[in-house]
C-alpha cells in the first residue's frame, strides 16, 4: 500500500486495485472495469484472513441518498499473503475514520424445534427416543448456561 497520508492509499488486490483518493473509493479491476463511490457510502469494511494466508476484503456500500433499503453494493476482493498487513491497515484506518463499529462477537445460536407446519419440515416425524434426547439436551444446556 503506497500512501502519503490515510486519505490517499492504494491497495493491490489479486484482481483489482482498491484506491482511496480523498473522499472517493475506486476499485479498478485488471480487465478494465471500475467502480467509484464516495467514501461516505462505506457502511462496513472487513479484512478477514483466508486459509491461504491472504486477506479477503469485503466492502458494503450504501448510497446516502435515496430510499432506505433499496440500494446495496457488496464487493469482495482478495489479497495475496504479501499484502495481508497493508490490507488490514487499509480496512482499519477506513473503519476508524468512518466510525464504523468494530467486529461484533458472533451471536450464540438459539436451539429450537422446527414446527411441523413449517415448509422447511421435509423429513418424517422424529421418534420418541429422539424427542426425549432433544429435550434432555435443551434442559442440560439451559442448566449449563445458568450455572
Amino acid at each position: 500500500m503506497s500512501a502519503t497520508d490515510h486519505r490517499t492509499a492504494t491497495l493491490r488486490c489479486s484482481d483489482a486495485l482498491l484506491c482511496r483518493h480523498g473522499d472517493k473509493l475506486t476499485i479498478s479491476w485488471h480487465d478494465g472495469g471500475a467502480l467509484t463511490a464516495p467514501v461516505s457510502w462505506c457502511r462496513d469494511i472487513r479484512a478477514d484472513r483466508t486459509d491461504e494466508g491472504g486477506v479477503q476484503i469485503v466492502l458494503r456500500l450504501v448510497p446516502v441518498r435515496g430510499n432506505p433499503g433499496t440500494s446495496l453494493m457488496v464487493v469482495r476482493l482478495h489479497t495475496e499473503p504479501d499484502d495481508s498487513l497493508p490490507a488490514r491497515e487499509f480496512a482499519e484506518i477506513l473503519s476508524r475514520e468512518l466510525g464504523l463499529p468494530g467486529e461484533l462477537p458472533p451471536a450464540e445460536p438459539r436451539l429450537r424445534l422446527v414446527p411441523r407446519a413449517d415448509p422447511g419440515w421435509v423429513v418424517s416425524l422424529p421418534g420418541a427416543a429422539t424427542e426425549a434426547f432433544y429435550e434432555d439436551v435443551l434442559r442440560r444446556s439451559a442448566g449449563t448456561r445458568e450455572g
